[in-house]
Order: structure tokens, then sequence, then C-alpha cells
């Protein structure tokens, strides 16, 4: 008994193993059982359609909420930083002329001390939080 073939013969063996694995890895009874899986598959997107529509499968089949997020948020965001350095700069303006007038009697050159710490501490502390927050606005 001869084990040889000829190519065509082999060639169609080939092409019939070929077709027969690519059968069975596309069931969905094989997706990640081989690995313990639960035997669906594991990427949220495999069955969703596009746009809107695919959003919203998503956000049903998987019990998370869909979530309408606003691109102008972050202008807005600017926005309002831009006014909270525009109060804060005249905010600014009316303390240091108050600690001009403190400074001018020396008794009560201590509390114009006092004033500036406690604005830099706190007031100049918002800001840069502030800052940092509305950078980070998506």
């Amino acid at each position: 008994m001869s084990t040889k073939i000829n190519r065509g013969r082999f060639l169609e063996l080939l092409r019939t193993l070929i077709k027969k694995e690519i059968e069975e890895a596309s069931t969905t009874a094989s997706a990640g059982v081989d690995y313990g899986g639960s035997g669906t598959y594991d990427t949220p997107y495999w069955g969703a359609g596009k746009g809107k529509d695919r959003r919203k499968s998503i956000a049903s089949g998987s019990g998370y909420q869909e979530v309408s997020e606003d691109t102008k948020d972050k202008i807005k965001a600017k926005k309002l930083e831009r006014a909270l350095g525009t109060i804060e700069g005249r905010y600014r303006k009316a303390m240091y002329q108050l600690s001009d007038r403190l400074q001018a009697d020396p008794k009560n050159h201590r509390l114009q001390t006092q004033l500036v710490s406690s604005y830099t501490k706190h007031v100049t502390a918002f800001m840069r939080d502030m800052v940092k927050i509305t950078k980070r606005v998506k």
C-alpha cells in the first residue's frame, strides 16, 4: 500500500479540512468555551448596530445606562473659569487696597500680614484647584 497521494488530492483534502475548521470555529457554542468561558462572545460590540442604535443596544444589553455628554461642557467650563478669574482679580485688587490701608498705620501692620497670608492660603489655593479641575473637563 502506497502512502503517496497526488498534489490535486492533497489540496482537496486540505481545503475540506480548512472549511470544516472554519465552520466549527464560527459557531457560538465554541466562543470562549475552550478556556473556561461562558460560551458567548466576550466583546460588547459583536452584535451592536451603528450609531445611536448601537449605543442603546450596548447600554441596555450590558446593564449600564446610556450617558449623554455635551460636547460644549469644556467650552462652558472655560468660560466660567475666565469669569471666576475676572471676579478674583477684582477681589484681589480690593484686598490689596485694604492691605495698603492697614500697612499705613504701624499698629495694624500685623493685621495686614495676616490678611495677605489668609488670602494666599485660601483664595489662591482655590483658584489653582479650579484651574486644574477645569483642565480635566472632557
